[in-house]
């Protein structure tokens, strides 16, 4: 199972991994209708994918931008996240762990570092640096540790230009330098 999953795995993420797995079921399931099924694939996870897409797509025909495929330009796909989830980015720390970029009381909080999510495939690409800085979709607690589900592996910069009325004079990488 982790030979398969690996095998799909890409280096920016989950949302560009899971975009992908769509794009190649899409791809093989006229011709090879095992296809999902031998790659270990379930219909739960490939009606996810499917939810994205379709989610994806009625974001642009909302914003009335042209619907077409980024091909092999993961970049724009990954700046879509970033710009989208700007209030979930968080930065790699030096002990492995990330904290959020956006101010948070930490007296409050019941978390202030988490670790990627055991099935983030952000954990498991090898000879790859990890993620300085990652964009997510939800924490969730799993065993007695808080993890970042579905993370995008997205650049610094990105952050203050695509969410400038919230980064605002805010120097991305030392807004979640630890303290």
């Amino acid at each position: 199972l982790s030979a398969c999953k690996a095998s799909f795995g890409v280096y920016e993420g989950d949302l560009v991994t899971l975009l992908n797995v769509y794009g190649q079921y899409q791809t093989y399931y006229e011709s090879d209708p095992e296809w999902a099924k031998r790659h270990l694939l379930s219909e739960a996870l490939l009606q996810r994918a499917f939810r994205v897409k379709r989610q994806l797509e009625g974001y642009m025909q909302l914003l009335e931008l042209p619907l077409s495929s980024c091909g092999h330009e993961v970049e724009k796909l990954q700046r879509l996240a970033c710009a989208t989830l700007f209030l979930n980015s968080a930065r790699r720390l030096p002990n492995g762990t990330y904290r959020l970029c956006r101010p948070i009381d930490e007296v409050r909080a019941p978390h202030s570092r988490f670790h990627l999510h055991p099935a983030s495939i952000l954990t498991g690409i090898q000879n790859e640096a990890p993620a300085d800085f990652v964009v997510f979709l939800a924490a969730e607690g799993v065993g007695d540790r808080a993890c970042l589900r579905h993370c995008t592996r997205v650049q610094p910069q990105w952050l203050p230009e695509l969410a400038p009325h919230y980064f605002k004079g805010v120097d991305a990488q030392r807004a979640a330098q630890d303290v």
